[in-house]
């Protein structure tokens, strides 16, 4: 499941951030190329809000640019994502909020020991058992800084 939620948190740092609303396609306005990375979106992509879909259509150019292995995976992330519940998602996006606020340092010790336990037998979820949101802890090795949208409110 953690990756998955790294898959997500690639895909997602894709969207940038001011794509203008006004550009904003429909499906039936989109190449036949943008439709096939988009594939899974089809019968949302009308109901998405307009700076989405215009995010979308973008990002889907930068991907047939990429070569076909990365852009394979970048599919099969939006694959995983799409069947990802909704609390599910929620989560994945705290979990990313979550490693977007360790120093440069701990990120870089977790991508490295994810790519380290994702080649061992059973992967992460073998090596880091639980609930997901205690994997970004078990990567890091050391109690990570409580984020203040993760804090628990006190009784």
């Amino acid at each position: 499941m953690f990756k998955h939620r790294l898959a997500t948190w690639v895909l997602l740092a894709l969207l940038p951030l001011g794509a203008p609303a006004a550009d904003a396609p429909t499906w039936s306005q989109l190449s036949l190329d943008q439709q096939q990375v988009l594939g899974v979106l089809q019968f949302d992509f009308n109901s998405l809000p307009p700076r989405r879909r215009a995010a979308l259509a973008l990002n889907a150019d930068r991907v047939l640019q990429m070569p076909a292995e990365q852009r394979q995976q970048v599919i099969a992330n939006l694959q995983q994502w799409q069947a990802l519940t909704p609390k599910q998602r929620q989560r994945a996006l705290l979990q990313r909020e979550r490693l977007r606020e360790l120093p440069p340092q701990m990120r870089k010790h977790i991508k490295e020991r994810f790519d380290e336990l994702k080649r061992q037998p059973g992967g992460v979820e073998a090596a880091c058992p639980g609930p997901p949101e205690a994997r970004l802890a078990c990567l890091a090795e050391e109690p990570l800084p409580v984020s203040p949208a993760n804090r628990r409110p006190r009784r």
